[in-house]
């Protein structure tokens, strides 16, 4: 709006208390992506602020890349995400961006979806302190915990794990 009305407008009271209640639903929908981002194993993500979009960090086996992430969920799930490595992201690192934009409900819907997507992506086979990451049709990446670390270049993807990587034949 190029001159939204002013206090004492006719239309003011109107305009200020539908202005508020848009920035309440969006506040609301943000919380609601990051909190359920964050409580998906391998996703992290950093409050929305200023922004209608979000951008998560997401921990992928050695050698795959958001893209096919991306990919991998709109073909599923039909969930439409941009991956972070068109956004100039630190190297290394793999994101993807999403937007708190839709309904409320479609939101939490979108997270149940993601968060079942992701954790069939990397399914974790229970041998120790082993864990496969599978991408169905692909060679299985099998991966051995070393420890827990902040990511040095970018620590706004949160804790990750640092893992040492064996090559094997998908399952």
């Amino acid at each position: 709006m190029i001159r939204p009305p002013k206090p004492g407008d006719p239309s003011y009271e109107t305009y200020h208390r539908e202005k508020m209640t848009i920035l309440e639903e969006l506040k609301t929908r943000a919380t609601l992506l990051v909190q359920g981002l964050n409580q998906i194993d391998g996703v992290s993500c950093n409050a929305v602020a200023g922004a209608m979009y979000a951008f998560p960090c997401i921990t992928l086996p050695a050698g795959k890349s958001d893209e096919e992430y991306c990919m991998a969920l709109l073909e599923e799930t039909g969930i439409c995400v941009v991956p972070g490595s068109g956004f100039g992201q630190v190297e290394g690192t793999a994101h993807f961006r999403t937007t708190i934009l839709p309904p409320t409900e479609k939101i939490r819907q979108v997270v149940e979806k993601l968060g079942a997507f992701t954790g069939r992506m990397r399914w974790r086979v229970g041998f120790g302190d082993y864990g496969a990451l599978v991408f169905p049709g692909r060679t299985a990446s099998v991966l051995s915990r070393l420890s827990f670390s902040p990511p040095a270049e970018n620590p706004s993807c949160g804790t990750q794990l640092a893992f040492k990587k064996h090559e094997k034949e998908a399952f």
